[in-house]
């Protein structure tokens, strides 16, 4: 049965190419398309696909799903390079023609339609999402972050510490200056009273010789007989 519609439908193309004088607009796909037999006439190549009865097309739709398993692994894997929309959209209409609806752009877009006034896509494919990134890839990414942080850490502490050592030695030269001018004074008023005890002393001695009847003891004091006590002596004394 499928010998003779195939030898059918290959004695109908030929008659076609044989006799087909004009231009044709048809809709193929869910699209308008220009069809021109006369362009047929080199077309030797081709097969033509008969249906199967229902046990066959069981299996021809369990063959088809397990390629669409196939083909829904490969996109989940990222492999977009093996598997795009053009071959998703044939898998789908496989599964509609094995079902037996003979329209499948009821149910599925052709991504490759084009409107025929302005030439653009008429289902273009939106933008695919990125694939996750490379695990490795993030933890360089983490560790370069971590070292920058580290050196700018660093960075940051020497110039805080360097600031504190500026801060102590200005302080300290400071508190020398200070501590040296607070000596130079006490040294000033050291030497001040050390010259007015000095004076105060010559001047005493002086007062001390002054008295009649005075004489120097050996302990450096002034002494004069006690005229009360006859043989004693009474120590020169001095009031500024």
């Amino acid at each position: 049965m499928a010998e003779g519609v195939r030898d059918i439908f290959a004695r109908l193309h030929g008659t076609i190419r044989k006799h087909g004088q004009q231009q044709q607009t048809v809709r193929l796909r869910n699209a308008w398309v220009n069809v021109d037999p006369r362009d047929w006439k080199t077309r030797d190549d081709m097969t033509i696909n008969v249906g199967l009865g229902t046990g066959g097309k069981a299996q021809q739709f369990a063959q088809v799903m397990a390629l669409a398993n196939v083909q829904k692994e490969l996109v989940i894997g990222g492999r977009v390079n093996m598997v795009g929309d053009r071959e998703l959209y044939n898998t789908a209409v496989e599964l509609t023609r094995i079902m037996g609806h003979k329209n499948p752009d009821r149910f599925f877009n052709d991504p490759t339609a084009v409107d025929p006034q302005t030439g653009q896509l008429l289902h273009p494919s939106p933008m695919s999402p990125s694939p996750p990134p490379d695990p490795r890839l993030l933890a360089l990414q983490a560790k370069a972050q971590a070292d920058q942080l580290a050196v700018a850490h660093r960075a940051q502490v020497e110039q805080q510490k360097a600031q504190a050592d500026a801060i102590h030695q200005k302080l300290k030269a400071e508190a020398e200056i200070e501590l040296a001018k607070i000596k130079a004074e006490l040294d000033a008023q050291i030497k001040v009273f050390d010259a007015h005890l000095k004076a105060a002393t010559e001047a005493q001695k002086s007062v001390r010789a002054l008295v009649p009847g005075s004489r120097k003891a050996r302990d450096g004091h002034h002494y004069v007989p006690d005229p009360k006590r006859p043989g004693k002596f009474l120590m020169v004394v001095h009031h500024v």
